[in-house]
């Protein structure tokens, strides 16, 4: 069942992070915030950042830390990768990678990963019945409206 968990949103945070001195101990006094998510808002980090990012933040902040990637460098996969070595628990991907920009890590690829990682059994059928019987249906679709009117 989904529950509702407290967040709360830094934007641009790879811009900001490290100039604001005052971040670790203001996210420590945060006694409303479940967890803890930050994003590659545009896509520019590489696997070294996301790590210097994690180790700064688990200096101020305790509870769960989830991680959002873009994939404008083609890194996003291996930035969740990375993140979850480092001890994020939520990393949120989209069926074939679909978001804004260059996208997001595709959900089939970051799910059979995490199975890997974890050592769980993962039984990747249902997600492949969903993209090869929607999402490559819409896509086939949409490419046939795009040549009739272009």
């Amino acid at each position: 069942p989904l529950q509702w968990c407290g967040t709360e949103n830094i934007t641009s945070m790879y811009g900001v992070f490290f100039r604001a001195g005052q971040f670790n101990q203001d996210i420590s006094s945060w006694d409303t915030v479940d967890m803890l998510y930050f994003a590659d808002s545009f896509g520019n980090m590489y696997p070294k950042d996301v790590k210097k990012i994690i180790n700064s933040m688990a200096k101020g902040w305790f509870g769960e830390l989830g991680f959002h990637s873009h994939n404008n460098k083609s890194l996003a996969l291996i930035n969740c990768i990375e993140s979850l070595s480092k001890g994020v628990i939520w990393c949120d991907g989209t069926i074939l990678g679909m978001g804004r920009g260059a996208g997001n890590v595709c959900t089939e690829y970051l799910s059979f990963e995490i199975s890997k990682l974890r050592k769980i059994e993962y039984d990747l059928t249902s997600l492949s019945s969903l993209i090869d019987n929607f999402f490559y249906q819409c896509y086939y679709i949409l490419n046939l409206i795009l040549k009739k009117i272009f």
